[in-house]
């Protein structure tokens, strides 16, 4: 509306020379490093040009300059070889470059990096050094001659390139310190805390045996628990094994379907068992169960032998109360 030029106020001041790609579709300008000279000077010796080897994009919608990252070392050989820092085209993601009779084609949004493998395409465009009316449209790049008034047309076709094994910039790594020592912080909380929670845990188990040792041990097992103790210790006494229907009697579950004979089975047993390792303070269980030898698709039950005199103990306490 003015018709005059306008300064936006950015968050970086970045030199660019030479090196830059402006990706209309995404308003962003990618400048892969920028390079500082005092332009107060009559002559600039080329000691006196400052390279800094950062790579960044212009981002046109937020009016802001976004950091990528750092020259990957090989990029950075490749530019610090590069005697003629014009002849640049723009195409497809990118631009095409001329370095040393090569041809590069810097893919800014894939942060990839070409390189042309046909001498015949590397000669080509060295014979048109600076692109002057040259232009990429679809696939084609499109020279025109002036003076002819025609145009010359060459397919831009990545099959004329290789991928080299190296990006353009790499991610900066230096606040990756900072992220370990965060994540090395939270993983010590949280072990620290699991730590913790099982020592508390510990404690309540511990006060509960005390408490079922010290008043009612022989409280623990009731009703059916302790009729199956009982048949099951008889057994064991007699060198014995008890086998599923049995259990089934006792637990007054045997006209129940199998599936809930089997549920509840495994519920008494391992009630049991629980309590006794909490009441003895011990690993070994009261009841375990092995293939039977004649028909191993069933199993048998008994008290191992190791445990008998401390259950006997507990069931007297328990019929005596």
């Amino acid at each position: 509306m003015d018709k005059q030029w306008d300064i936006v106020p950015m968050n970086y001041e970045i030199f660019s020379i030479g090196y830059r790609w402006y990706s209309n579709k995404e308003a962003k300008l990618f400048v892969p490093f920028q390079t500082i000279m005092n332009a107060g000077l009559k002559v600039i010796p080329e000691n006196k040009l400052e390279s800094q080897w950062e790579s960044y994009y212009l981002d046109l919608k937020q009016k802001a300059w976004v950091t990528l990252g750092m020259v990957d070392p090989s990029i950075k050989k490749i530019f610090e070889e590069d005697k003629n820092p014009t002849a640049f085209l723009s195409v497809q993601n990118g631009f095409l470059h001329i370095i040393n009779d090569e041809i590069y084609y810097f893919n800014f949004i894939e942060n990839k990096i070409f390189k042309s493998i046909k001498s015949d395409y590397n000669q080509f465009f060295i014979r048109r050094i600076g692109f002057k009316n040259t232009f990429e449209y679809k696939g084609q790049i499109y020279i025109y001659y002036p003076f002819s008034g025609q145009f010359e047309t060459v397919p831009f076709n990545l099959s004329n390139f290789e991928l080299l094994q190296f990006p353009i910039w790499r991610r900066d790594t230096g606040s990756d310190k900072y992220v370990a020592f965060i994540l090395l912080f939270i993983l010590i909380v949280f072990f620290t805390t699991r730590l913790f929670k099982q020592k508390i845990q510990q404690r309540i188990v511990l006060s509960q045996l005390k408490h079922l040792k010290a008043k009612s041990v022989g409280q623990a097992f009731v009703g059916t628990e302790i009729s199956l103790i009982d048949l099951l210790l008889e057994a064991s006494l007699a060198n014995q094994k008890i086998e599923i229907h049995q259990i089934n009697r006792v637990l007054g579950i045997k006209d129940k379907n199998v599936g809930l004979q089997k549920k509840v089975r495994s519920d008494v047993i391992n009630g049991i068992n629980e309590k006794y390792q909490i009441i003895t303070n011990g690993p070994n269980p009261l009841i375990v169960s092995v293939r039977k030898e004649d028909d191993k698709r069933f199993l048998e039950y008994f008290i191992l032998a190791s445990e008998i005199k401390e259950i006997q103990k507990i069931i007297n306490k328990s019929k005596s109360n």
